[in-house]
């Protein structure tokens, strides 16, 4: 244990003599700048500070601008989409149609045919051009 505190007292006795304390300049320490010297790195600081503002102000306008030319870039690309599944809608809508007005023309022949062969016999029906239904393929 006095060991430990001839130790700190030793310790404490060197900070308090170190040539710093006593207001000796540091082995190797600059003097003292000038007033000149020191105005002319204000004004170097104040150049570098106005010249990285304005680097940082110019990059953030360039960002800017390519954010917006994405975002247009994403609303053609959305509403390009959107016009593809408007015609594929339409297209599909269309097919159904075609083929409900195949099936129900086609329905309506063969129900004529059926018709007309029960009331005439088969040989006025070939005179008069009422044929069978033709199995044809869909458009």
């Amino acid at each position: 244990m006095e060991e430990n505190l001839l130790l700190s007292r030793r310790r404490r006795s060197r900070r308090q003599n170190s040539p710093i304390r006593r207001g000796e300049p540091e082995r190797g320490a600059q003097p003292e700048r000038s007033e000149k010297r020191k105005k002319m790195v204000r004004v170097a600081t104040y150049f570098a500070m106005t010249f990285g503002a304005f680097l940082f102000w110019q990059s953030m306008d360039r960002v800017h601008v390519w954010i917006a030319l994405h975002q247009d870039e994403k609303k053609e690309r959305m509403e390009r989409e959107l016009e593809i599944k408007r015609m594929q809608a339409e297209l599909m809508a269309q097919a159904k149609r075609v083929i409900h007005d195949y099936h129900l023309a086609n329905g309506f022949r063969q129900f004529l045919y059926h018709i007309s062969s029960a009331v005439f016999p088969s040989d006025i029906l070939t005179d008069v051009c009422l044929t069978p239904p033709i199995n044809r393929e869909m458009p």
